[in-house]
C-alpha cells in the first residue's frame, strides 16, 4: 500500500506514492461508492487510486498549466475538476479491463 506513517520535519506523512505524486496535494476526494480515490497535486497531476487496495489505476496530467483546486465526483464514472485559472474539466472514467483509454477529459470552459 502507498500509505506510510513516518515523521518528517515535525509533520506526519500519511500519503506517499513514490515517483508519481510528489507535489503538494490540492484536492483529495472519494467516489460515491467509496471505491475510487482521486488526488490532485500542485504539479497538475490527477491520481486515480483503488481505495480498497491502494493500487494506482491511472494518472492524468493537465499539462502543468494550472492547479486543480476542487474535485467533485458526480458518479463513480464522472468527475468534475476546477482549476486555479478558472478552467473546468469533466473527466469520464472507465476502469474496465477491456477499455484501452480508461480516462477521457472534456474541457468545459
Amino acid at each position: 500500500m502507498p500509505f506510510n506513517m513516518s515523521i518528517a520535519n515535525g509533520f506526519r506523512n500519511i500519503w506517499t506514492v513514490s515517483d508519481i505524486q510528489k507535489s503538494v496535494l490540492t484536492s483529495v476526494v472519494v467516489s460515491p461508492s467509496g471505491h475510487w480515490l482521486t488526488s490532485a497535486s500542485a504539479g497538475s497531476d490527477l491520481l486515480f487510486i483503488d481505495f480498497h487496495s491502494g493500487s494506482v489505476v491511472g494518472t492524468v496530467n493537465l499539462e502543468g498549466q494550472f492547479n486543480v483546486t476542487v474535485s467533485v465526483w458526480r458518479s463513480d464514472t464522472l468527475l468534475y475538476v476546477g482549476c486555479s485559472d478558472g478552467s473546468t474539466f469533466q473527466i469520464s472514467v472507465n476502469y474496465s479491463p477491456a477499455v484501452s483509454q480508461p480516462v477521457q477529459i472534456v474541457h468545459i470552459c
